[in-house]
Formats: C-alpha cells, structure tokens, sequence
C-alpha cells in the first residue's frame, strides 16, 4: 500500500570526541560525546506518521512492516583494502511485522 524509506547517520570528530548523530524522517541531530547515548539515538525512530489509506478495506488484516539495515560508509579504496574489517559491519534486520487493528 505504501512505502517510507529514512536514514539514521552517525559521525565522530576524534578532535572534538563527539558524535553527530542525523536523524533524517524529522530533520534533527544531536551531538554527544558518549557512545551509548549516540547509539540509542540511532535505534530510536520518533515523529513518523502512520495513517490509514484509502486503499485500505474494512475488515481485510493489515499489518504494519519494519526492517534496519545498517550500511558502513564507503572508504576510499586504497583504505578499504587496509581496513577490509569494515565491510563485517553491514547487517540487515529481519521484518518486523505488526498487525494493525481493523
């Protein structure tokens, strides 16, 4: 029926000790110098509108599906074969499926 696609970033300025965490479906950020707290920061989704659709029929299940996939920044390529490690990064979720009420 319908699809929303979001990104999450996190950056680290080792000068500052800061992360810099982006969060794109309400346009916000955050600076932190902990870890964990950048990290909850990335997990959490907020302010994002789920409403019915026309589409929908009364009576029919429906069901609400969420993934994650977490994708590494691309290194430039002479760094990508010193530090191979960084691909080992990359995972995806599994579906999340909620059924919403009729």
């Amino acid at each position: 029926m319908a699809s929303m696609q979001f990104h999450h970033t996190i950056e680290y300025d080792p000068i500052r000790g800061e992360y810099l965490v982006t969060l794109e479906e309400n346009r916000s950020s955050h600076v932190t110098s902990n870890l964990e707290e950048a990290k909850r920061w990335m997990a959490k989704v907020e302010e994002v509108e789920v409403r019915p659709s026309s589409q929908l029929k009364p009576g029919i299940p429906t069901e609400l599906r969420i993934k994650a996939e977490l994708v590494p920044a691309k290194l430039p390529f002479h760094l990508e074969y010193l530090f191979f490690f960084v691909s080992l990064w990359d995972f995806e979720t599994k579906w999340h499926i909620e059924p919403l009420p009729p």
